[in-house]
């Protein structure tokens, strides 16, 4: 699994945050007081299972995974594209490019996470990885690393032969002290 960078004053400018936007003051276009709420319009009122920024999406064994926009890079993979029933796991690269000329300079781990999923469920985690962090500048280039997904259940014992598909997760820890992610996938595997 990744291994996601701390900053000091991180959790103590969160509260900053919190404790300024519990303040509050009047709104000056509805004209609500502080701590009032007010009713959102419809065309205001809108879900989303994304993450927010800065916060990572989860990998969790059976869970749904749907993959959200991008945030400024764009992720490329080279996987096979079928592999043999009992392999215990699957390489490729993944290739980062920034997307817009916006230059990328964080801390990432040495591998793209990679992970399974078969039926809009995850069905394999990240595999564990060495903790110490690589430096990416990414300017208008761009940057492959290796990505290696475990083909053993989550539940233990290899998969199933069938089709699955390869999604990947580069975690970024950003010299301002914020953190985000970049996904990639899905990429087909036939597991034979």
């Amino acid at each position: 699994m990744g291994t996601r960078l701390l900053r000091p004053g991180g959790l103590l400018g969160s509260l900053v945050v919190v404790l300024v936007l519990a303040a509050g003051c009047a709104d000056p276009e509805s004209g609500a007081a502080a701590g009032k709420p007010v009713e959102p319009s419809p065309e205001e009122t809108m879900t989303s299972d994304a993450p927010a920024p800065g916060t990572p999406t989860a990998v969790e064994c059976g869970a749904a995974f749907t993959q959200t926009p991008g945030r400024g890079l764009t992720v490329t993979g080279d996987f096979p594209s079928a592999v043999a029933a009992g392999a215990r796991e699957v390489s490729g690269t993944v290739t980062l490019t920034a997307r817009r000329s916006a230059a990328t300079r964080a801390v990432v781990t040495p591998q793209a996470d990679a992970f399974l999923v078969r039926d809009g469920r995850v069905v394999t985690l990240p595999m564990a990885q060495d903790s110490v962090g690589r430096r990416l500048d990414l300017g208008d280039g761009s940057h492959e690393m290796p990505a290696a997904a475990s083909l053993v259940a989550c539940q233990g014992g290899p998969l199933r032969p069938g089709r699955y598909q390869i999604h990947v997760r580069v975690l970024l820890s950003h010299d301002d002290g914020s953190s985000d992610e970049a996904l990639g996938g899905p990429w087909p595997l036939d597991i034979t």
